[in-house]
């Protein structure tokens, strides 16, 4: 679970990397939808993290960020509670 969290954070830095070089608004288009996919899956994944009481500090997203519905550049560094 911590590795897909992890997957999708990195996934939205980069995409949001290209979308904000990108000109052609096709591509820009497919990266904002696979930004949306990256950020749905996210949230599910850090819901699960802490229900099993598993602390999550992150270095490039607010709490808010990596539960909620906005996008940031993010990568999670994880470290049990217990």
């Amino acid at each position: 679970m911590r590795s897909a969290a992890v997957f999708e954070e990195i996934s939205i830095f980069d995409l949001e990397k290209l979308i904000a070089v990108t000109n052609m608004n096709d591509i820009r288009t497919a990266f904002e939808g696979f930004l949306l996919g990256s950020e749905k899956h996210l949230r599910p994944y850090m819901n699960v993290l802490a229900e099993h009481k598993i602390s999550i500090s992150c270095s490039y997203l607010s709490q808010e960020e990596s539960t909620g519905s906005s996008s940031s550049i993010s990568l999670l560094f994880f470290k049990n509670r217990s």
